[in-house]
């Protein structure tokens, strides 16, 4: 039996808000093991002698967390390659996005299309670490925790649809790619998302894309107007996101409960 399977649930759940919050500040790997290997172990002996989790790491959980990150210094090197990866991911979605659109399978893209992708990534990367900084320091649960997370997600995605219409008003250079590039691109768009999924042990990045774009893709093939075609599409994927984190939310509460 492992020693995290024989601690108390709140202390089990501490320990794994805890490694997402030291994660999230950009802290060594191997150094939030050492920690999160160390407190299981006094936590464990506490919990053996009859005290809780508050004995250990005092009333204010959250003050803990601050305290132990502080006395840590950031991995800049490993967050230099996390962020270009993890700003891949969230560029993804429209890289699939504007491939779909075509009768051709390939990019096209506007001076204006392209500076927003890039803050788009930017917006939807310092939004997701402050959000998931936030629900692993408050330790929230359930409902809340995911829409929290989801926040910074939708405030990026209507950034960049703002970016749109904005590009629709005021029309910028556009810029073609080959089919062999938008390809490329795609494909490799394609092994960060799956990459990232694996590591992040989620299948909820793939789960989205799909959900976004498939339904307005099959849509194309049918005799629906567009604009219906668009809200149709729209409606789909909401529907499909909603069931997917909605089934997610009962298993994550059923593990909960066990």
């Amino acid at each position: 039996m492992s020693m995290e399977s024989s601690l108390s649930k709140e202390s089990v759940r501490f320990i794994e808000n805890l490694r997402l919050y030291l994660f999230a500040s950009g802290k060594k790997t191997e150094e939030i093991n050492e920690i999160v290997e160390e407190l299981q172990g006094h936590l464990l002996e506490a919990e053996e002698s009859g005290k809780n989790i508050h004995q250990v790491v005092g009333d204010s959980p959250e003050e803990y967390m601050q305290m132990i990150s502080k006395e840590m210094k950031v991995d800049v090197k490993s967050w230099m390659m996390y962020i270009p990866l993890i700003l891949i991911g969230g560029i993804s979605f429209s890289i699939f996005g504007n491939l779909l659109e075509g009768s051709n399978f390939t990019l096209n893209y506007s001076l204006l299309q392209i500076i927003g992708i890039v803050l788009h990534g930017i917006f939807f990367l310092t939004g997701t670490v402050i959000a998931f900084r936030y629900v692993s320091r408050k330790q929230t649960l359930g409902l809340k925790q995911y829409v929290i997370i989801a926040v910074p997600v939708i405030l990026s995605m209507l950034f960049y649809l703002a970016v749109l219409f904005i590009n629709h008003l005021y029309p910028s250079p556009m810029y073609h790619f080959s089919l062999l590039t938008s390809l490329i691109v795609a494909s490799l768009a394609a092994i960060l998302v799956i990459g990232l999924s694996v590591w992040a042990k989620t299948a909820v990045l793939p789960f989205v894309l799909i959900a976004l774009h498939l339904p307005s893709y099959l849509l194309m093939y049918t005799n629906v107007s567009e604009d219906n075609r668009l809200i149709i599409g729209m409606l789909i994927s909401y529907v499909l996101i909603g069931a997917y984190f909605f089934f997610e939310l009962r298993r994550l509460k059923g593990d909960t409960e066990e």
